[in-house]
Order: structure tokens, then C-alpha cells, then sequence
């Protein structure tokens, strides 16, 4: 009996959820080119950054491409994936201290993110979010090859033109709360804040 009971409750639970996904939709697709905000970077040869021995990288403003997936597997929740692309414009004067010859450094990322699913309207979903994930930086300088732990959030607003298409609207940090230079420096960054819009389509 309690089998049944059981299974009774995974159908009725089953039933509620089913008109969600088909009402929601059960994807969401996503491309958005925005702007990245000055911020700073720390190098430093030890772990705990201590202020003596700690190099502060000033960015300069920069280009940010997304792209990206989500599962809506509840109302209020979606599970996805996100590629970020940044070349990062590190200020001249930073080069020029430490010595180093300016380089072209291609910041890119993957990551697992979470997203809330708030609906205001018919057109206008605001999806808040944190993302978890892996960082590396490309360049042909060796000791600017950075790898890292990267820890992300921000709030995506999805205007609907239709039952399909949207246009979005993304604000949102990138931070790194740990990485570095394998055999050469810990690098960790502070939110660094960025914007951005969009367009996509739901399935």
C-alpha cells in the first residue's frame, strides 16, 4: 500500500510539473556581447597575498562575449552552461613597471550556472544567477598563462518579441577567488562588474 501511495504522489507531482515546462519552455539559448568595467587583478607569490609582496594589474575596459544554455527543469529554476570571452586590456604603465613587453592576453571560461526564473509578465523574465567554473588565459607570454577557479553571479532581464525570441539584458561580476601561474605567481580577482545584450530564443 504505501508503494502505491508512493507512486500515486511521483504521478501527481509529475502531472503539476508537465504544464510548467510546456507553459516556460523547456530551453533557453543566449548570446550577448557587453562591456567589462575597470577593475584589478593581485598577483603574488604567496598564497595569502600579503600587501608587501603583492602586484596590483589594473584592467582597462574590454569586450565580453557569452554564450550559453539552460534546462528550465522547475518554474523557478534552470540549470545551464555559459563560454565567456574576454581579451583583457591590461594598462601600459603595469607593463612598463614590471618590465615585461606588452602582450595580448584572451581571457576564456566555462561554467556550470544556476539561474532563478522570476516572471514579471507575459514579455519580461528576470533570471538572477551564480555560476561556478574553470578560467584560462591564453597568451604568448609563458608567465601570463593563468588557470583558475572562477566564482560568478549577475541577473539576466529576457524581454519577450514573441512566444520564442528575446532580446536580454545582463549585469553581472567576474571574480577568482583562487588560480595563478603554475610555478610563478597566485592570481586572484575581486568582483570585476560587466553588462551586456543579447539575443536568444526558447525551445
Amino acid at each position: 500500500m504505501k508503494s502505491v501511495k508512493l507512486a500515486s504522489f511521483v504521478f501527481v507531482i509529475f502531472l503539476a510539473c508537465t504544464p510548467v515546462c510546456a507553459q516556460n519552455q523547456s530551453f533557453d539559448f543566449n548570446f550577448t556581447v557587453g562591456t567589462l568595467f575597470p577593475g584589478k587583478v593581485k598577483a603574488s607569490y604567496h598564497i595569502n597575498f600579503p600587501d608587501d609582496e603583492t602586484v596590483d594589474f589594473k584592467l582597462k575596459p574590454s569586450v565580453v562575449i557569452k554564450t550559453g544554455a539552460d534546462y528550465n527543469f522547475f518554474k523557478y529554476l534552470s540549470l545551464g552552461f555559459v563560454l565567456n570571452y574576454v581579451p583583457i586590456n591590461i594598462s601600459d604603465d603595469d607593463f612598463r613597471r614590471l618590465g615585461i613587453e606588452r602582450t595580448n592576453i584572451q581571457m576564456t571560461e566555462i561554467d556550470c550556472v544556476l539561474k532563478g526564473r522570476l516572471r514579471a509578465n507575459d514579455q519580461l523574465l528576470f533570471k538572477p544567477y551564480s555560476s561556478l567554473g574553470y578560467r584560462h588565459t591564453f597568451s604568448k607570454l609563458k608567465d601570463a598563462r593563468e588557470h583558475g577557479f572562477c566564482l560568478n553571479g549577475g541577473v539576466e532581464m529576457l524581454y519577450y518579441v514573441n512566444q520564442k525570441y528575446f532580446i536580454s539584458f545582463d549585469f553581472g561580476f567576474y571574480s577568482q577567488p583562487y588560480g595563478g601561474v603554475i610555478d610563478v605567481a597566485f592570481v586572484r580577482a575581486a568582483p570585476i562588474f560587466f553588462t551586456g545584450i543579447g539575443t536568444g530564443f526558447s525551445l
